[in-house]
């Protein structure tokens, strides 16, 4: 019989924002696959961790273990807002059964954070790929713009000037749940 393989949103990533169902299924795991600043909270716990990001990498990974080992991929927020679980799917669910384990999205959490309701919130991710913010903005009131790598809070925020659009107001949030961030 072939263990399953998790894909864990894990909130923010610091441990404080999990789920029951996201500490039942990493308490489940034998090993546990992410991004560094993902696994930071379970090595000190003694859980062994894998530190691997891109899709493929994660997926040899999990196929090349024994069938009985239980794999937990953490991946940050919620598994259905711009995750990495879309590109594993299809890279595993003919070998492993595939579980998903929603998180709490940075939106959602964010959100909460600077007071404010999401359901008319327009999302765009800017990490890792190309957009256009200002026309972003001028299209939606409210924008939430996932950022990282080459394109930050400062770049997007530079862009928004360069394009007369200097005076709307920005919140920014990096480390959400992170007390040494806050």
């Amino acid at each position: 019989m072939k263990s399953p393989v998790y894909l864990i949103g894990v909130g923010m990533g610091d441990g404080g924002t999990l789920t029951v169902d996201d500490a039942d299924a990493i308490d489940a795991c034998d090993l546990l696959i992410g991004a560094p600043r993902l696994l930071e909270h379970w090595q000190d716990k003694g859980k062994e961790t894998q530190a691997i990001i891109p899709a493929q990498e994660i997926a040899d990974c999990i196929l090349s273990q024994d069938n009985r080992c239980t794999v937990g991929v953490l991946l940050s927020g919620d598994v259905g807002f711009y995750s990495g679980a879309k590109n594993l799917y299809p890279l595993l669910e003919e070998e492993r059964e595939v579980i998903a384990i929603p998180g709490i999205s940075s939106l959602v959490y964010f959100c909460a954070r600077i007071h404010t309701t999401w359901q008319d919130v327009h999302l765009v991710s800017a990490h890792g790929r190309s957009c256009d913010a200002a026309a972003e903005v001028g299209r939606n009131a409210k924008t939430f713009f996932l950022t990282g790598g080459s394109s930050g809070p400062a770049e997007l925020c530079a862009r928004l000037r360069d394009r007369g659009l200097g005076k709307v107001k920005v919140w920014v949030g990096e480390r959400l749940s992170y007390e040494d961030e806050r």
